[in-house]
């Protein structure tokens, strides 16, 4: 609910866990406590409200932490894990139901240089989506030219290419949860 305007400070806290969100006056997220994303659903007038699943309950960390060691080489586990498991665990999972199965991990063009970047690939015509994660490093100058090649070569074979850090992860999730959702519709 929305609480209050000052000195273009936007403020919104949850009427349940009484947390906070903040924008400033261009929309962008200043911070976001983490019991603030904690809602109530119903399927159906009559059903009882539940509480939406917790990204940091146990079974939503085994099921991110299996899908990690069945997926991904222990290499790619060491250089992306945190951020796959973060986008697992607070994306991509409550809005499948943290259902991680169809998702494919690959690095998308083999004839560039070593890879930057490890794609998560969702396909579920009409929609094909390519979740990127870039290496440490990958955005650096030099590497730029290829990173922008490599995602025109995964947009041109009809993917729509979202890329993702840890850090965008950790200070944009309401606003990416809300874009993807709107995607999956």
């Amino acid at each position: 609910m929305f609480m209050n305007n000052e000195e273009g400070l936007y403020l919104y806290k949850n009427r349940l866990s009484r947390a906070e969100i903040a924008f400033d006056e261009e929309g962008e997220l200043l911070y976001c406590q983490e019991s603030a994303l904690t809602y109530r659903y119903s399927w159906s007038p009559d059903d009882e409200e539940e509480v939406c699943a917790s990204s940091e309950e146990p079974l939503v960390r085994e099921q991110a932490d299996e899908w990690l060691r069945r997926s991904l080489s222990s290499s790619m586990q060491k250089s992306y894990g945190d951020a796959i498991r973060r986008f697992l665990q607070t994306l991509w999972g409550p809005l499948t139901d943290y259902r991680f199965e169809s998702l494919k991990p690959d690095s998308p063009v083999r004839t560039l240089s070593a890879n930057p970047s490890l794609y998560l690939y969702w396909d579920k015509p009409p929609l094909r989506l390519a979740f990127e994660f870039l290496s440490p490093g990958a955005n650096e100058s030099n590497k730029r030219g290829e990173l922008r090649r490599r995602r025109e070569l995964v947009s041109a074979n009809g993917w729509t290419v979202i890329p993702l850090t840890r850090e965008a992860l950790e200070r944009h999730l309401p606003i990416l949860r809300e874009q993807l959702r709107l995607k999956l519709k």
